[in-house]
């Protein structure tokens, strides 16, 4: 499960990410694929950087693609290098 980590009124909220797959594991991309209607699109359209809680743990990522396809968009995200084999791990 994956969960981005966003700034609210309370402090932080996590919004589930119910679409993603492993796009590359060396080096490591995943992709999220979010529908513009989910309330998290506007922040990660505009973001080139992101907080991502896999496995219980916290991680953060960089945005380095952003694609539209159809009706969604897909965020092509990379952790650091060293984060990358614990992150594979948590999506397990």
């Amino acid at each position: 499960m994956i969960n981005v980590v966003i700034p609210s009124d309370h402090g932080k909220d996590k919004v589930k990410i119910d679409h993603y797959f492993v796009a590359s594991d060396e080096p490591l991309f995943i992709g999220l694929i979010i529908s513009p209607s989910e309330r998290i699109w506007p922040q990660m359209k505009n973001a080139d950087s992101a907080v991502l809680e896999i496995g219980g743990k916290s991680y953060k990522f960089r945005i380095p693609y952003k694609i539209e396809v159809g009706r969604n968009s897909i965020f092509f995200v990379s952790p650091d290098p060293g984060d990358s084999s614990s992150v594979l791990e948590g999506l397990r």
